[in-house]
């Protein structure tokens, strides 16, 4: 059902509110009136009007002052306000613009000029209100979804708490029935144990890159940077893996020497050059499957490349697979490729240490991801000094 606006006439004199409330009555509008400035102000603190019309002289406090004070009151402010005055100096217009006034009328009032002032300040009034509600809906939603990011946060952090106790119990139970159990176990159950131990450990960092990652996205992480030799670095990760890899007859290695330091934190890129070969060995085909780490200097930075022989990933999808939980569909046997949330970190995680990452085609099949980092401060010094 369409509102009915709802218009205040001020005017000591009855003929003058009569003649109003006639003419705007006829043009749909319901009508309020009172003869004075203190009785003005009461009623628009008790009921909303769209629009005052309000005779500037009055006994008492006039119609300058009344508008004065409206226009100094908050709520009252936005209401729009037409003086009606037999005075038609410049003077008296410009006292009462600078008081406030959104428009004139001059006694005798005109029925045409009447109704068309009344139509253009009620839109303006409707358009206000109309803007008005958006803003507060929209200041309701955006507190909505901060209570629910807050929530998710909580959530986030109270399922990582309780996911990494229990887990850090199954390892160090594996761990424990490795050592103990090496006579005692067929090889098959050996591996059974490995696999479980190994499911446990991707287990474990998943729910830290889960921490991380929200830590990262709010720039809360703290970056700890220092030295890492390369041949270190990639060293601890084919110790890492090269075991599972064996075990699906697939393949981890390094191709060539791992030469000069990067200036990075050793924990983050550790994970990191994890996540990708995690990643790539999760896609290469057993039997045939080959794993490639690369390294090597680049200018004022150190360049680390993860390749594998799988299937690849679209052009169109390579920036993707670093969102949130993105799906490819690179799989050559049209199975959906699912890549979590270790892309992200990884991403999220090099620029932090004020590098990039990226992925593209490996020549001859399968896909390469690569990142930069600075290298270390000694060898960056001696790059810029050769210039």
């Amino acid at each position: 059902m369409k509102r009915v606006p709802k218009i205040l006439i001020v005017d000591d004199e009855a003929p003058n509110r009569r003649l109003l409330r006639s003419i705007l009555r006829h043009e749909g509008c319901q009508t309020d009136e009172v003869a004075s400035a203190a009785e003005a102000l009461e009623r628009l603190r008790l009921e909303p009007f769209d629009l005052v019309y309000l005779d500037v002289m009055m006994p008492g406090r006039d119609g300058i002052d009344l508008l004065r004070e409206i226009r100094a009151t908050e709520s009252l402010r936005p209401l729009p306000v037409v003086l009606i005055t037999a005075l038609n100096s410049i003077e008296d217009k410009v006292r009462g613009l600078d008081a406030g006034a959104d428009d004139f009328l001059t006694k005798p009032v005109d029925r045409a000029e009447l109704r068309a002032r009344t139509h253009t300040l009620l839109r303006v009034k409707a358009l206000h209100d109309a803007e008005q509600e958006a803003r507060h809906e929209l200041e309701k939603q955006n507190d909505e979804l901060l209570r629910l990011q807050q929530m998710k946060k909580s959530l986030t952090q109270m399922l990582v708490h309780d996911l990494k106790n229990p887990l850090t119990g199954i390892l160090g139970h594996a761990d424990l029935l490795l050592s103990r159990s090496a006579a005692g176990l067929d090889p098959r159950g050996r591996a059974s144990l490995g696999s479980l131990r190994r499911s446990a450990e991707a287990m474990r960092r998943m729910v830290t890159d889960l921490l991380d990652l929200q830590l990262l996205e709010e720039d809360r992480l703290k970056v700890r940077a220092r030295d890492v030799a390369a041949a270190a670095a990639v060293e601890e990760i084919l110790q890492e893996f090269e075991g599972e890899a064996e075990l699906e007859s697939k393949a981890v290695r390094l191709d060539g020497a791992a030469p000069g330091a990067a200036n990075a934190d050793p924990d983050l890129l550790r994970r990191v050059l994890g996540n990708l070969v995690t990643n790539a060995l999760k896609h290469v085909p057993a039997g045939e499957g080959r794993v490639v780490l690369r390294v090597r200097e680049e200018g004022s930075s150190l360049r680390f490349e993860v390749a594998d022989n799988g299937p690849g990933i679209p052009p169109a999808d390579r920036e993707r697979v670093f969102e949130r939980f993105a799906q490819v569909s690179g799989d050559l046997r049209g199975r959906s490729t699912d890549r979590g949330l270790g892309l992200t970190f990884c991403r999220l995680a090099v620029e932090a240490m004020g590098g990039e990452i990226h992925v593209e085609e490996e020549p001859g099949g399968g896909c390469k991801f690569w990142l930069t980092l600075p290298r270390a401060a000694a060898a960056r010094a001696t790059a810029f000094a050769a210039r």
